[in-house]
């Protein structure tokens, strides 16, 4: 009886191991695939991690560029003011050097006026009274000295642009070999309006040079200002790609999780509060 009983416990354990043995290998496949599903997700997350780190690494860049552009920006509009408050000046001068002259002129024609009606009246009394011999004739005034002549030098504005000009060349090769080198589609967008600001001021700084060339002309007064030259500067044009620059950056800076507070945007820091980083 026993070993009868053994015999039929035979097939039972055999199909408890058979069970045994699928959930272990079920298990190891499930477990298995889990396994490459946390790997993939963790790999999917390294991507993106490396992903978003160099998309904030070309934004560093950028906004590292765009700083250097904001340096030349702002030293090129210190010297388009210096140049613009000296001709503010040249223009106040001639101004005075003109009142002053036709004061000076009104008095002479008066003086002038004055002593030809006094000979004449002397002629006349000379011609109706034959007792009256001797005419009391006054003597013209000479002409006034005009004020002193008016002096006016622009050379070392003119210097101080072109170092500027040289700087501004510069930058737009180099901005230019940047936005080359990136292909981040949002980051190349304000790359691409920042080369377009860099272009225009470049434009703007070569013919402000050649305005400047030529700004200063010859009158009566001296050396003046050539007003229709003077009138074809720009001082501090409002730059439309800087403001597509700034408002890019802050967008990207905020998708990205950055913080705008580590930027010189605008609600961010602000180093330079002269430069154009909070211009929107």
């Amino acid at each position: 009886m026993k070993l009868m009983n053994r015999q039929v416990e035979h097939p039972y354990l055999d199909v408890m191991a058979l069970l045994l043995v699928i959930v272990v290998i079920a298990g190891s496949v499930l477990g298995f695939t889990r396994f490459r599903a946390v790997e993939a997700a963790k790999q999917e997350l390294a991507a993106k991690q490396k992903q978003r780190a160099a998309s904030v690494g070309r934004f560093d860049s950028l906004m590292t560029q765009r700083d250097e552009f904001l340096a030349v920006s702002l030293r090129t509009d210190l010297v388009l003011k210096a140049v613009g408050d000296k001709v503010s000046t040249a223009v106040g001068a001639k101004q005075t050097w003109d009142q002053e002259y036709d004061s000076n002129m009104a008095t002479f024609q008066e003086q002038v006026a004055a002593v030809k009606a006094h000979n004449d009246a002397e002629d006349a009394r000379y011609h109706s009274d034959p007792r009256y011999r001797q005419r009391d004739y006054w003597t013209l005034p000479s002409p006034p000295a005009p004020p002193a002549a008016l002096t006016l030098d622009f050379s070392s504005e003119i210097v101080r642009l072109e170092t500027e000009s040289a700087a501004v060349k510069r930058y737009v090769a180099k901005i230019r070999a940047a936005q080359e080198k990136y292909s981040n589609a949002d980051v190349n967008q304000i790359y691409g309006a920042l080369r377009r600001s860099a272009e225009d001021m470049d434009d703007a700084v070569d013919r402000d040079l050649e305005i400047m060339r030529d700004i200063v002309t010859t009158g009566r007064e001296g050396q003046v200002i050539n007003a229709i030259k003077a009138d074809m500067l720009k001082y501090n044009a409002e730059d439309a790609n800087l403001i597509v620059v700034n408002s890019k950056a802050v967008a990207f800076a905020k998708a990205q999780g950055l913080e705008i507070k580590d930027y010189d945007l605008p609600g961010g820091s602000d180093a330079d509060p002269s430069d154009k980083s909070r211009l929107l």
